[in-house]
C-alpha cells in the first residue's frame, strides 16, 4: 500500500508542478529528519543521493509544495501531522531548489 501511494504521489507532483516541464527534475527519497525549516516555512535538506556521492544542498522556498498522501497542504502543517520517516522530494538540480516534498501518513 506505501507503494502504491508513493506511486500516486509521485503522479501527482508531476501533474501539479508547473515546473515539470520547463527543466530537468530529479526525485529523492529521504529520511525527513534531514529537512530544516524554519517558522516562515522556508529551510534546506542536505542529503547524499549515494553513498559515494557527494553532499545536495537544496533550498526549500514558500513555491515548494508539500502533500501528505497526495493532498496539497502547508510545510509546517506536515511536518506536525506526521512522524518521522521517509519522505519523496522533488528538486531542480540547475536550480538548487526543492520543488514538491511528498510525506506519508
Amino acid at each position: 500500500m506505501k507503494q502504491f501511494n508513493i506511486i500516486i504521489t509521485t503522479c501527482l507532483f508531476l501533474l501539479f508542478s508547473s515546473q515539470a516541464f520547463a527543466e530537468d527534475i530529479s526525485e529523492a527519497e529521504i529520511f525527513s529528519g534531514l529537512i530544516n525549516v524554519s517558522k516562515d516555512g522556508t529551510g534546506f535538506v542536505r542529503f547524499k543521493p549515494c553513498g559515494s556521492c557527494n553532499s545536495i544542498f537544496l533550498n526549500i522556498t514558500t513555491a515548494t509544495k508539500t502533500y501528505i498522501n497526495g493532498v496539497e497542504t502547508g510545510l509546517l502543517e506536515a511536518r506536525q501531522r506526521t512522524k518521522p520517516g521517509f519522505v519523496s522530494l522533488q528538486y531542480s538540480p540547475a536550480e538548487k531548489e526543492v520543488l514538491a516534498i511528498g510525506f506519508l501518513k
